[in-house]
């Protein structure tokens, strides 16, 4: 299993920082959108269980939130519509792209319908 730094880029160009949890063979792919203000970190533990039973991982922080906060965390303005519909927006966008089944764990605000895609 291999562990390494993605970007995702939302619907409005803001870059996102992930990680990409890789096992050598894949049954599928699984999207982790994490549960409000949580880093991607914490879900680290879960990622790599996953990926050792043969789930390919993605987790990344939503803007102004751990490695995706640019700047003063006083000055950020995201507010938890755009966490949802940009943000896991393009988690999901990224999701729908790889080949193979996919799969969805969502954690508190992450677990509401769709990510919120279309809010």
């Amino acid at each position: 299993m291999t562990e390494h730094e993605h970007t995702l880029v939302a619907d409005d160009g803001r870059e996102l920082a992930a990680t990409l949890y890789e096992p050598e063979t894949w049954r599928a792919s699984v999207v982790i959108l994490g549960a409000w203000a949580v880093r991607r970190r914490y879900y680290r533990r879960f990622a790599t269980w996953l990926a050792k039973r043969g789930f390919r991982v993605l987790t990344f922080d939503c803007r102004g939130i751990g490695d995706s906060l640019k700047g003063s965390v006083k000055d950020e303005v995201a507010t938890t519509t755009d966490w949802a519909r940009l943000d896991h927006g393009a988690a999901l966008d990224w999701l729908a792209a790889q080949p193979g089944a996919h799969l969805v764990v969502g954690h508190s605000l992450g677990g509401h319908p769709g990510g919120a895609r279309h809010l």
